[in-house]
């Protein structure tokens, strides 16, 4: 499946209303999706709990509904997915072009 493709499914299954009500769905839908994926894994890394392979499912089908709202809100403000992933890579090539390293990041001239 392509970013295309995701995208147009997105917008099938969106509620549609004015523009103002449909970007501030999908932005309360993004924090809230953000909260359940860290909810599992606070809960793995300070208070040991066990990230078996249903949480591990579970968190994927979370990573899936912040795409969803990602999707629907770049549709929204006249982006394709497809743009969005490539100016965030351009940003990040230009930004890290060996890779990561924290000096850049700690410097950054933007």
């Amino acid at each position: 499946m392509t970013f295309d493709e995701f995208q147009n499914g997105v917008l099938k299954t969106a509620r549609m209303s004015d523009l103002k009500t449909e970007v501030s769905n999908c932005v309360f839908g993004l924090a809230s999706e953000v909260g359940e994926i860290a909810e599992p894994l606070k809960h793995w890394i300070f208070h040991d709990h066990e990230l078996t392979e249903e949480k591990r499912q579970e968190l994927k089908l979370e990573l899936g509904d912040l795409l969803f709202y990602t999707a629907w809100l770049a549709h929204k403000l006249a982006f394709t997915l497809e743009e969005v992933a490539q100016a965030n890579s351009g940003k990040l090539a230009k930004r890290y072009p060996q890779g990561f390293e924290s000096e850049r990041s700690i410097n950054r001239s933007e």
